[in-house]
């Protein structure tokens, strides 16, 4: 056994963290569904290892747009996916979790502004 393995069991005897986090369930986005200005959330996810700080980093098809645990897609986000990243923290180090599931954001659709009541046999009948 090396001396590294021989201190891993003793901080483990003397019930001390001696891994990093190891994630046991990756994040996920939610809602499932997203349009532009639509909140997304992500979860952390579960691990092992007893994590005592996450960080949170957002990505629309693979590039970083945003960190923290919300993320509200915005215009330049329509038509693509947005996924979370988390990686958890404990004293011994820190670990990456693959990304989250992905949700794609749709655009709103302008809204058409309804014609005028105005016709000529209305117009008419004002007569």
């Amino acid at each position: 056994m090396s001396d590294f393995a021989r201190l891993q069991e003793l901080a483990r005897q003397a019930g001390l963290q001696v891994n990093a986090p190891s994630v046991v369930d990756i994040p996920a986005v939610m809602p499932l569904e997203a349009t532009v200005g639509t909140a997304l959330t992500c979860t952390m996810g579960n691990w092992t290892g007893e994590p005592t700080e996450y960080a949170y980093s957002w990505t629309s098809n693979g590039t970083e747009v945003g960190t923290g645990a919300s993320y509200t897609a915005a215009a330049g986000d329509a038509g693509h996916s947005l996924a979370c990243v988390v990686t958890a923290t404990n004293n011994v180090g820190s670990t990456t979790a693959s990304p989250s599931n992905a949700v794609t954001v749709a655009a709103v659709a302008a809204r058409r502004a309804e014609p005028a009541a105005h016709d000529a046999h209305s117009d008419a009948r004002r007569k």
